[in-house]
């Protein structure tokens, strides 16, 4: 099975989540969803990277902007409790 954009951009949103929240949630979420993925591989040989790497794109990209925000001055945990 070839490289997949469908399936990198159908995991970007989830890393976005996993980003957006507080840092010991999204550590368990990732590795929640990287072993899911990992055992899934096993069983299907399906290429799991490749959904390991959307959702770690979109995990860096909220980081990026978290850190942005934080720069600007704008608290995360003050307009939203669940950051």
């Amino acid at each position: 099975m070839p490289w997949s954009w469908r399936r990198f951009w159908l995991h970007f949103p989830i890393g976005l989540l996993m980003g957006i929240t507080n840092i010991p949630l999204a550590l368990g979420i990732i590795t929640l969803f990287t072993a899911y993925e990992i055992n899934e591989d096993g069983h299907l040989k399906d290429r799991a990277y490749i959904d390991i790497q959307g959702a770690l794109g979109g995990v860096l990209v909220a980081t990026v902007l978290r850190w942005l925000l934080a720069w600007a001055g704008i608290d995360l945990v003050k307009l939203n409790p669940c950051f």
